[in-house]
């Protein structure tokens, strides 16, 4: 009987300090986007990506009352718009090793959705045009008026 008495106590006692605990932990997400502007390399934007999202996250913990980081990053390329890295952590996962690249996940086809595996096109060229002169006049039998 003494056992169960202080089984029901101890429950009582613990079911009323977590959320207590709880309260004073709080969550920060994030919604970023890197663009392209076709000027880098899909794993040009990947290391952005991770960049950005290691500085949030050291940014982030520096404030104790952060208890887990959730970033997701999105590629932007020529209009589409992708998923290219998510990140969630918690703070004592990233006491013990604060790297973006164990904790990271990269979905997969990115680089594919963003066009970035298609071959680049080469801007259309005008081709070199000679001025022809008066040569055509209103005498010309296709000229119409």
């Amino acid at each position: 009987m003494r056992s169960l008495f202080f089984l029901l106590v101890t429950s009582v006692v613990l079911g009323t300090i977590a959320p207590r605990v709880e309260a004073k932990t709080r969550l920060v997400t994030y919604q970023l986007d890197v663009i392209s502007n076709g000027l880098i390399t899909f794993e040009n934007l990947q290391q952005k990506a991770e960049s950005i999202a290691q500085d949030s996250a050291n940014q982030s913990f520096s404030d104790p009352q952060i208890s887990e980081v959730k970033i997701n990053i999105s590629g932007e390329q020529q209009g589409q718009i992708i998923p290219v890295l998510f990140l969630s952590v918690t703070r004592e996962n990233w006491t013990r090793q604060p790297s973006v690249t164990v904790w990271a996940k990269q979905p997969g086809g990115a680089k594919t959705l963003l066009g970035f595996d298609r071959p680049t096109q080469k801007p259309y060229l005008q081709p070199n045009t000679t001025s022809v002169g008066d040569q055509f006049t209103d005498r010309e039998p296709n000229f119409y008026r």
